[in-house]
């Protein structure tokens, strides 16, 4: 990590991530952070996008057991007289999570959905990636 100025800020950088030391806007004081664009902007990093997407699917496991309590009764109750609900639930999520992060990289290299996209045309990009998250729930 190394302390950098950018447009008159100083920022933390560590992996081509620039993190504000003075906080200002409400996007830093809740952990926001930038990336250099190819003019030598700052330009805010959009990982709110996968945040979004990760607490969507974690949905999958807290599906599955209302599933199970409404379609298989027994085996919900034996996993609540094993105490082991909650460990199912995450399961059911890490399978989903296991599926998605191997079908996504396949989506995006053959629909060509580059990191070069996202910064040339951040709109098409957003638009294509959620293409894939539609074809992966299908």
């Amino acid at each position: 990590m190394r302390s950098v100025v950018l447009n008159n800020a100083e920022y933390l950088e560590e992996n081509g991530m620039y993190n504000p030391i003075k906080k200002e806007s409400s996007y830093e004081k809740k952990g926001g952070t930038y990336e250099l664009g190819k003019d030598g902007m700052s330009y805010p990093t959009f990982n709110f996008i996968e945040k979004r997407r990760k607490i969507k699917h974690e949905n999958y496991g807290k599906l599955h057991i209302a599933y199970l309590k409404m379609e298989h009764e027994e085996f919900y109750i034996e996993l609540e007289k094993e105490n082991k609900v909650r460990q199912k639930q995450i399961e059911i999520n890490n399978r989903a999570n296991r599926f998605r992060e191997l079908k996504t990289p396949r989506y995006m290299k053959g629909w060509r959905v580059t990191e070069e996209l996202k910064m040339n045309d951040y709109n098409e990009w957003i638009k294509l990636m959620n293409q894939i998250d539609v074809v992966i729930e299908g």
